[in-house]
């Protein structure tokens, strides 16, 4: 039976609580990101993009909704924090925004498919 006590705290005090969660997420991101960054490579494995505030970490087998179910805290982090946890396995790469998106948009990148 769920908590109604906490369920009760968590609509009360939610823009609190998101604007803890987007502190924290700024405070520790570097932390997971630099070795993942390091693993994986400085930028986008389909069009090459360097801009770290446009990269993140992209699933390649698009089983990403699936992962994120399983983790707990904040999702941002917790990705990371996983893909560290699970010793930077072949199942992630690094994507910018715009790869990432058209991948889930279309089921792939438009660099890849015009070419």
């Amino acid at each position: 039976m769920p908590n109604l006590k906490w369920q009760e705290y968590y609509k009360k005090h939610k823009e609190r609580r998101k604007e803890i969660m987007k502190a924290y997420y700024r405070r520790n991101k570097d932390k997971y990101l630099n070795p993942i960054f390091e693993h994986y490579g400085q930028k986008c494995v389909c069009c090459g993009e360097t801009g770290r505030e446009f990269l993140n970490i992209d699933h390649v087998n698009n089983d990403g909704k699936e992962h994120k179910k399983s983790l707990k805290g904040n999702i941002s982090t917790a990705v990371a924090r996983d893909v560290v946890r699970l010793g930077f396995p072949d199942k992630f790469q690094i994507l910018c925004w715009n790869c990432n998106y058209a991948k889930a948009l279309y089921n792939g990148c438009p660099h890849k498919m015009n070419t």
